[in-house]
């Protein structure tokens, strides 16, 4: 009927259970009397003109008892297998009640990670004022060393040109006592 490899566990289950109850209706003897409707035509949501709806009383016994005792399996099917697809939603609808308490839940573990989150912001603003603290003599004092650098430097270059000048004021004495001679 079905090939087990292509559905899943409870289809496969659910066509189990169908396969018994079709072997046990065929050994119990159907029983007369059952009053159903049959629809011909397509099978869609609304009914269009011409269609017609025929009863059928089923009867052992008769050609038309066989056409019926057949619908009335197909309707026993139908009805054996909305039970089974009613059970099995059963634990999903439990799943579905038990969301309220688990978006709670995930609300307070989100609320617990923002405040963490707004505990740790404060405490690395707080280091990072602390650290800004402690570095501000540090830094006035790097500022402080690199003016000294400035002025040092400024000083060197105004004595290596007093040298230039006075070099060469030595070469012109020189050049003077030489060409006097």
């Amino acid at each position: 009927m079905h090939d087990a490899g292509k559905h899943g566990k409870l289809v496969n289950e659910a066509v189990k259970e169908l396969q018994q109850e079709e072997v046990q209706k065929e050994e119990k003897p159907q029983q007369g009397g059952i009053k159903m409707k049959k629809r011909l035509g397509k099978p869609t949501g609304a009914e269009p003109t011409g269609q017609r709806t025929v009863e059928q009383k089923e009867s052992t016994g008769s050609s038309t008892g066989a056409v019926a005792g057949t619908s009335q399996n197909e309707v026993e099917t139908i009805q054996k297998l909305i039970q089974n697809l009613t059970q099995n939603i059963n634990p999903l609808r439990k799943s579905i009640d038990f969301i309220n308490d688990d978006i709670e839940s995930m609300n307070k573990e989100m609320e617990s990670w923002r405040n963490n989150f707004l505990g740790s912001k404060a405490k690395y603003q707080q280091e990072q004022a602390n650290t800004e603290e402690q570095l501000q003599p540090l830094q006035n004092k790097l500022a402080e060393l690199e003016e000294q650098i400035k002025d040092k430097k400024f000083k060197i270059q105004a004595a290596k040109s007093h040298i230039l000048q006075n070099e060469q004021r030595i070469q012109k004495l020189l050049y003077s006592v030489v060409s006097n001679k």
